[in-house]
Order: C-alpha cells, then sequence, then structure tokens
C-alpha cells in the first residue's frame, strides 16, 4: 500500500485527486492538509502518517505556501515523495516547481494512467539512495538461464570478493529458487510477514544462505508485490541499505512494478546463446528495454553455454556490450547450483 497526503487550498483541485487517487485500490489518502497550517503542525503530520508521497499543490507564487511545506518534507522526511499538482498549467506555474525543487507536476486533468507514471517516476531518487548496486538478470528467451548465472553472480561476489549480497527472483510462477532454498512442503515464510516493508521487518523477509548472502523467497516477492504494485521499489530501496550488490531476475519487462527497477539499475543484463533463436529474443529485449526508458549503456548481454569464441556483438545488437561469457556444461557452475540444496542445512550451522 502507498501511503500519501494531499496538501494544498484549492478545494476542487484537492478533490479532484482524491477522485483519481481513489481509482487505485492500493493508494491510501490519509489526509488532506490545508498548505496554510504551520511548519511545526505539517512536521506532525510527516512523523504520524510517514507518507511514501505527498501530492503538493503548485501555484504561481514561487514563495508561497508550497515553498515553506517543501523545505519542511526535505528537511524532517527525506524518504518522502514530492508530486506537485496544478489548476492549470503556466509559465509561472513550472517556474514556481521548478524554483522549490519539484520535476514532477500533474495538471488538471490528468489520467489515472499519468498519475501512476507520475508516482513511478517520483520513487527514482528513493531507490537511488543507500550504498547498494542494483543489477538485473533477465533471459533472451525461456531456458536461457538467467536464474542459474544470476545465482553464481551472487555467490562469486559474496565468496570470492567478500561482498554483501541480495539475490531474488521475480519470476512468481517459473523459478526454481523456492524449491532450492527449502524442502518441499515446508512454510518457513508463512505467515511471517510484517504488515509493512521496513527495516525492522526485514529479518523476516530475507533468508540467509551464507555470511554475506541473503535470498528473499520468490513466494515472499511474490506475496509482497502481489499486494500492491509499488511494493518492489519498496524492497529494492530497503535491500540497498543493507548490501553492496543487489541482485534481481527479471521474467517480465512488461510488468509495472519493474519498469522503475529497470530504469534504475546500474546493469540490465541478458543472459542469452548465440543461436539465432537466442539472438532474436536478445533483440526483442533490448527494443523492450529502451522503450521502457532503460539507457543503452546499462544494458549488457551475458553469453551462456558458449562454444564459440567471444563475438564482439549478437547478430542485429551491435552496440551491445558483452559483460561475460559462461562455457558450455561448466562444471563448476553446475555443481555450485547444486550446493544450493545443502544451504538451508549450512545456514542453520552459521
Amino acid at each position: 500500500m502507498l501511503s500519501t497526503l494531499i496538501a494544498g487550498n484549492n478545494i476542487p483541485l484537492m478533490q479532484y485527486v482524491r477522485q483519481v487517487t481513489g481509482e487505485f485500490d492500493d493508494i491510501c489518502v490519509y489526509k488532506i492538509i490545508d498548505d496554510s497550517t504551520s511548519s511545526y503542525e505539517f512536521v506532525r503530520n510527516l512523523a504520524t502518517y510517514a507518507p511514501d508521497v505527498i501530492f503538493m499543490e503548485v501555484t504561481a507564487d514561487s514563495f508561497g505556501p508550497c515553498s515553506r511545506l517543501v523545505a519542511d518534507v526535505y528537511g524532517h522526511s527525506s524518504q518522502t515523495a514530492i508530486v506537485g499538482v496544478a489548476a492549470s498549467d503556466s509559465d509561472e506555474i513550472r517556474q514556481a516547481a521548478s524554483s522549490n525543487g519539484l520535476k514532477i507536476v500533474l495538471t488538471v486533468p490528468f489520467s489515472a494512467e499519468q498519475l501512476q507514471q507520475a508516482l513511478l517516476d517520483s520513487m527514482l531518487p528513493k531507490i537511488s539512495q543507500g550504498a547498494g548496486r542494483l543489477g538485473i538478470m533477465l533471459s533472451a528467451r525461456p531456458g536461457s538461464g538467467a536464474t542459474v548465472v544470476g545465482w553464481n553472480t551472487a555467490h562469486v561476489l559474496s565468496t570470492v570478493f567478500n561482498k554483501r549480497v541480495l539475490f531474488f527472483d521475480s519470476d512468481y510462477y517459473g523459478s526454481v529458487i523456492d524449491d532450492m532454498l527449502v524442502p518441499a512442503g515446508s512454510s518457513r515464510h508463512s505467515g511471517m510477514l510484517a504488515p509493512t516493508l521496513n527495516d525492522l521487518s526485514w529479518p523476516r523477509i530475507a533468508l540467509k544462505i551464507k555470511p554475506n548472502l541473503d535470498v528473499v523467497p520468490t513466494s515472499v516477492v511474490r506475496e509482497l508485490v502481489g499486494s500492491s504494485r509499488w511494493e518492489l521499489s519498496r524492497l529494492i530501496q530497503i535491500a540497498k541499505t543493507h548490501y553492496d550488490f543487489v541482485l534481481m531476475r527479471v521474467a517480465r519487462t512488461s510488468d509495472v512494478h519493474v519498469s522503475i527497477a529497470m530504469r534504475q539499475a546500474e546493469r540490465v543484463c541478458i543472459v542469452t546463446g548465440t543461436d539465432l533463436a537466442s539472438c532474436s529474443g536478445a533483440l526483442r529485449r533490448c527494443t523492450e528495454l529502451t522503450a521502457a526508458g532503460v539507457s543503452k549503456t546499462a544494458i549488457h548481454g551475458v553469453i551462456n553455454r558458449s562454444v564459440n569464441p567471444i563475438p564482439k556483438s549478437l547478430r542485429g545488437i551491435e552496440w551491445l556490450n558483452i559483460a561475460g561469457v559462461v562455457p558450455d556444461g561448466s562444471r563448476a557452475i553446475h555443481d555450485a547450483f547444486e550446493q544450493f540444496k545443502a544451504f538451508p542445512q549450512d545456514a542453520k550451522d552459521n
């Protein structure tokens, strides 16, 4: 659930914002605050409701109430994003928004789709916070091996380079991670999730595999993200404060809850082979990613099960950088993935 507040004194505008947010079953507007309220009262509301987003009325007055309230948010609630809302569009309003550091402003009338995109965009700076680096793995086509490559990348980073790593899979229906993690029928995480995803609930969510390696079971990711389209962004934001690397395996680039993660990731790796079908799949993935706003410099290829010399580029994707090559039938890769079965027993001893 995305928690929000609305701040302003234009009653029709505030009602319009509430009407559009009411089209979502996972957005909660806790309160509408008059922008004439004192800074003390406003900050008290921030502490009470801890909103993810504040919808802030923007007027043509650059030094009006909006300026004071924005300063209060930045000074007392750095984790809260601000989306400006305006009753009309004008050069003065755009100037007022810019002078107050508001990059996202919705002008009436706006649709539910525009509101959703504004909220996703507002979360980008939040995900960029934290020292951890975000990397995403996805397959060029089914069976390309993104899960295996992603897992072994996490294993190498944690054991060879001594980095704190989190790995999780957002392919809710095709992932083998949960089968490898716990014995069949185990309900280790059943009913253990806290009402909200935060630092306090994190120990209940991440399963420790090795001293430097944690995994969020796919069943938990499904439960979190299934409850709200905004929870994946919150999960990544919190994870980046706990780990040096956060590795995420993605199945579908079209899912709205992964679009913001892909745009913020330092690397999005397409795991592919060198055969024609894989190259065609990789080309489609590149098109999907660039259309979703992912920079070409962030998109890399990982060639899996390669039996040929490293190609300089894949057919039809000359600009795609090859980040690595996994040899065909690599015994080390196979053994490492097989050993995954024993990790829960190891975790009990550590």
